[in-house]
């Protein structure tokens, strides 16, 4: 939890490098023991707001997609951060589909 909250205060920040690294070092370690985990997921989805952030549209879709359902699964759909998380996936995908 720690890594997660660090990498996030980086992206508010701008430092979107430094974020990027700290949220795949905090989702590794988490991953070699829980990889289903749903704070796996939340960790994914701050990595897809970096990628989004910096205009890394296809790494962040992946992002989000393999984080919903992690979510999903642990907290439920009703959750905050997986509806958050849904939301900012629908708006990308909104923004690039043909009009």
């Amino acid at each position: 939890p720690c890594l997660g909250t660090l990498a996030g205060l980086l992206a508010r920040q701008g430092r979107f490098e430094e974020s990027e690294q700290t949220y795949l070092d905090a989702i590794e370690i988490l991953s070699t023991s829980a990889p289903e985990d749903p704070p796996v997921g939340l960790l994914t989805a701050g990595l897809a707001r970096v990628y989004r952030d910096t205009g890394r549209r296809e790494e962040s879709l992946e992002c989000y997609r393999r984080a919903l359902p992690l979510m999903e699964a642990g907290w439920g759909a009703d959750d905050p951060d997986y509806l958050e998380a849904a939301a900012e996936l629908a708006a990308i995908e909104d923004r690039q589909s043909p009009s």
